[in-house]
């Protein structure tokens, strides 16, 4: 590995895909500055990570599926080429405790009809309309995904004159505004009159609201109310939670809208090869460079560069952009005092208000079989080598009501602990790929499950003992589907919240750096006058001219879309050409 250079023009904190992300957009655009990245762990990747922690076994840690990268930033960065993507299909199977009842789903409309109509004819007809106007209201967001929002500044009394027009250069006007509004105003026209109160719905509903319109059928609504709740501690019951579900179905990665995909060696691919695609335009990357704190020129209002851990300063001559969430930015990299003299009291009660809940418990397992149900075995001719059948290749729900979710969350949030009937979310990526690992008779099972707060009552903590109870849970969980499941686990990966919090750097777990409900999205991410890539108004002499955030805590929200870093990046190259930094 090089050694650090004493100063540097960009520093990115952070080599998660945001901060590489950001930084290959930087560095291809202009060439000639001098940039690094700085990643705490060993590898980079942050929560886009592929890990052997049992020998022969090979993890997706954290993010586990592929779906959101936008687009044109897998062609822009020359992505796309050097992944291998293995869509599902089915994409979920949903099983019951019953001989011969379950649910499959896929991409297969036709397949779709069948299954659904086992358990109602009417939720069958119903089911295409409900995609196509849930995909017309994606279709009108994604258009707000790839710039970033309206900037309306720290000035509580801006008008909309203010917002559109720099009043320093009158003549040129806000030109990074002027296009967020034709944005806005596409947005508008691709919704239409007609859907406005159906957008309204899917904003600010809960997703038992959207899915009680639609469908009748428990197990169908239970499929599809897992996505309004993943990543967030919520209830389908809990209002904003519909656009949860939304947020999950806008991908598209080639394969139509929606579809969701492994990446082959894991979810770790993606970044080691944004690492590669980095390092050959001349990014500087480095591992094992925990940044202890950002250092400040008060008197320029500038971020002056950052401070390891091992002491070795190095210095940023133009900007500074951090990939860690809000609060490990400005809360455990940026001093007290710093934060006051730069940013002020009332910058930081906001940083210290947003939502950063969680409830995600992951876990990781290699196993030598995989798990048999009790309601559906693929005949032996119709499997894979590997043993796999239809119903491992997709995602495996555990839950067949609404009501069961509903009570699950109402456990955890009641009792300040687990739940003792946990969603479970569950993946077998070496269903589809075998370089996960070694013995082709071997499998990589991940657990994606809810509800196990990070915040638990006054005495307990996400010890090894309190870990093994909950885990139980899911373990027994399971086995009641598909007996035999218990014994098949060979080594298991196991993290709390606590754990993702300690690990991954994400403030208390949450895989989204804080909410993606409504009042954490878009001009309130994370929140006003901060939802611009930066905190600066020149104006007011708050904040810092040249330290930027890219991570997911930043509009256009979190999973592994990389529309925060590539945002963000765009807004350093904007404030370089106009002379702001």
């Amino acid at each position: 590995m090089s050694s650090f250079k004493k100063s540097y023009d960009i520093i990115i904190a952070g080599g998660g895909h945001n901060g590489l992300a950001c930084a290959a957009k930087l560095k291809k655009t202009m060439p000639s500055l001098s940039i690094c990245v700085l990643e705490k762990r060993h590898v980079t990747g942050g929560c886009a990570i592929s890990e052997e922690m049992e020998p022969g076994f090979k993890f997706s840690r954290a993010s586990y599926l592929f779906s959101l990268f936008r687009p044109h930033i897998m062609d822009d960065l020359d992505l796309r080429r050097r992944l291998k993507l293995l869509p599902r299909n089915p994409s979920s199977f949903t099983p019951t405790l019953e001989k011969d009842q379950y649910l499959f789903m896929g991409s297969d409309s036709e397949m779709n009809f069948r299954e659904i109509s086992k358990f109602s004819k009417k939720d069958a007809k119903n089911m295409e309309l409900y995609e196509k106007q849930l995909q017309r209201v994606a279709g009108a967001v994604e258009k707000l995904l790839d710039c970033g929002p309206i900037d309306l500044g720290i000035d509580e009394d801006a008008t909309t004159r203010d917002i559109l027009f720099d009043r320093e250069s009158g003549i040129i006007g806000n030109k990074e505004n002027r296009e967020r509004m034709r944005k806005l105003v596409e947005a508008g026209r691709e919704l239409g009159l007609s859907n406005i109160n159906t957008a309204f719905d899917v904003f600010t509903s809960p997703a038992t609201k959207i899915l009680d319109h639609w469908f009748e059928s428990d197990i169908l609504k239970a499929t599809l109310a897992t996505d309004a709740i993943i990543g967030e501690y919520c209830s389908p019951n809990t209002p904003g939670s519909s656009y949860v579900l939304l947020h999950h179905v806008m991908g598209d990665i080639g394969f139509g809208k929606g579809i969701w995909a492994y990446v082959e060696g894991g979810m770790g691919s993606v970044t080691r090869h944004l690492t590669d695609i980095n390092k050959e335009l001349g990014v500087d990357v480095f591992t094992n460079a925990n940044i202890k704190q950002f250092t400040f020129n008060h008197s320029s209002k500038r971020c002056t560069g950052v401070v390891l851990e091992d002491g070795t300063e190095i210095l940023a001559n133009k900007a500074v952009a951090s990939n860690c969430d809000p609060h490990t930015t400005f809360r455990k990299m940026v001093t007290e005092s710093d934060l006051l003299a730069t940013y002020g009291e009332d910058f930081a009660r906001k940083v210290d208000n947003i939502d950063y809940s969680s409830a995600t418990f992951k876990i990781n397992l290699a196993v030598n079989a995989l798990p048999q149900f009790k309601c559906f075995s693929s005949p032996k001719s119709e499997r894979k080598s590997n043993g796999a059948g239809k119903e491992h290749f997709g995602t495996i729900h555990f839950e067949t009501s609404i009501q069961e979710i509903e009570d699950s969350y109402i456990q955890a949030k009641s009792s300040k602990l687990y739940s003792s009937n946990p969603v479970i979310e569950m993946t077998i990526p070496s269903s589809l790929d075998s370089t996960l690992v070694k013995d082709p008779n071997h499998h990589v099972i991940q657990l994606f499950t809810q509800y196990a707060p990070y915040d638990l009552k006054e005495g307990f903590t996400w010890d090894e003992k309190l870990k093994r109870e909950y885990v139980n849970k899911v373990y027994d969980k399971i086995e009641s589907y598909a007996p035999g499941f218990k014994n098949s686990i060979i080594a298991e990966d196991l993290l709390s919240p606590l754990d993702l919090e300690k690990t991954f750097g994400i403030k208390g777990g949450n895989i989204f750096h804080g909410s993606i409900r409504l009042d954490q999205l878009y001009l309130n991410r994370p929140f006003r006058g901060f939802s611009n890539y930066r905190y600066f108004s020149k104006k007011h002499g708050v904040g810092v001219s040249n330290l930027f955030s890219c991570s997911s805590g930043m509009h256009p929200g979190g999973g592994v879309m990389a529309g925060p870093g590539y945002n963000c990046a765009h807004s350093i190259i904007s404030s370089l050409a106009n002379s702001s930094l």
